[in-house]
């Protein structure tokens, strides 16, 4: 019997037993083509419709895998909605009308435990109510906005990242990292208490952010990752992390590959790897998504050939019948996530 034939077998099986799996792969954001992306292996990608998306930049997913895209392409901004495969028409969960809470909306995120979701807004529109300009949005799952965790009218909040871990660094029950352009800091907040003040993290000198944008957590490791899209200066198109149990910051040391280019969006598998989206125009590893180990090591260049993209995001881990398949050659493991492979030819 083939190799083929017994997978085939093995997952008809998990079907009649009710077993369920579920693709895994890279979100990313597609600002200039106005969709989004689902990466299932290196250069293996199910793009979106764009249909009710314009301008996305942020995307995150929820418990249910459905995955939701910040668009700051229209005033006010929106959250458009997709199915967990992002294929079918994408619905609005947050139309772009006046007082929906958003001005322009760039980064997005979701606490586990509530549901909720977390939006960064760092402008507003006219005829708007300035509440959430330059502020975190809190939206449940009606999209009625909860709270707002304010910063200033003139501040830039960028990339947002929950954290299921929280340490000494940035004080016990601060969960919720954002990035903030306007002041090169790291803005930490508590999910549980809307009204305590943020804990602000600003390295100076050797360490400072430049632009930061994309934030991603390794709870494992209990790292906070920070893009720093600036493209001069001190720390230009680097990668830096801060442990949340020290308190310290430090410059992962990227080695290796086409290198980054105005680095926005990042996100980290369970293997500690770190996956960068270069926004750079027309520079070397421009339109790409960069994956290194955990040492700052290149592994391989997990997607070219895109058109400015944004953020990035993890779809869930499959099913364990996943891992069955894997055993049987149907399933690659990429970076620590599990990838069902197109095809093969018969054993």
């Amino acid at each position: 019997m083939t190799r083929n034939r017994i997978a085939s077998l093995v997952a008809l099986t998990a079907l009649s037993l009710g077993v369920t799996r579920s693709e895994a792969g890279i979100l990313v954001t597609e600002i200039g083509a106005n969709d989004v992306r689902l990466y299932s292996a290196p250069g293996v990608f199910t793009p979106s419709s764009t249909t009710n998306i314009t301008g996305p930049i942020g995307v995150a997913v929820d418990g249910g895998n459905n995955v939701f895209v910040v668009d700051n392409g229209v005033f006010p901004g929106a959250i458009t909605q997709l199915a967990p495969n992002v294929t079918g028409v994408p619905t609005l969960f947050v139309a772009n009308a006046a007082g929906n809470g958003l001005g322009n909306p760039y980064g997005n995120a979701f606490d586990p435990t509530t549901g909720f979701q977390y939006v960064t807004n760092y402008a507003v529109y006219a005829g708007q109510s300035g509440a959430q300009q330059g502020a975190i949005v809190q939206l449940n799952a009606a999209a009625t906005v909860l709270n707002t965790f304010a910063l200033g009218s003139s501040r830039v909040p960028a990339g947002i990242a929950y954290s299921s871990v929280t340490g000494a660094g940035a004080g016990a029950g601060y969960n919720l990292f954002v990035a903030e352009a306007a002041t090169n800091t790291l803005n930490v907040y508590q999910t549980s208490n809307v009204g305590a003040a943020a804990v602000v993290l600003a390295p100076a000198g050797a360490l400072a952010l430049n632009n930061p944008a994309g934030v991603a957590v390794d709870p494992t490791r209990g790292l906070v990752y920070v893009a720093n899209s600036g493209t001069a200066g001190t720390n230009a198109n680097t990668i830096e992390a801060f442990n949340i149990n020290t308190g310290v910051f430090s410059i992962v040391p990227l080695s290796g590959g086409p290198g980054l280019s105005t680095p926005r969006g990042i996100a980290v598998d369970p293997a500690g790897n770190i996956y960068v989206s270069n926004a750079g125009n027309g520079a070397a590893g421009a339109g790409t998504i960069l994956e290194y180990s955990p040492t700052g090591a290149f592994i391989t260049t997990f997607a070219s050939g895109l058109n400015n993209p944004g953020l990035l995001a993890f779809t869930p881990v499959p099913e364990p019948s996943s891992i069955v398949m894997m055993g049987l050659g149907q399933i690659g493991l990429v970076g620590g996530y599990l990838f069902r492979r197109r095809s093969q030819q018969s054993a």
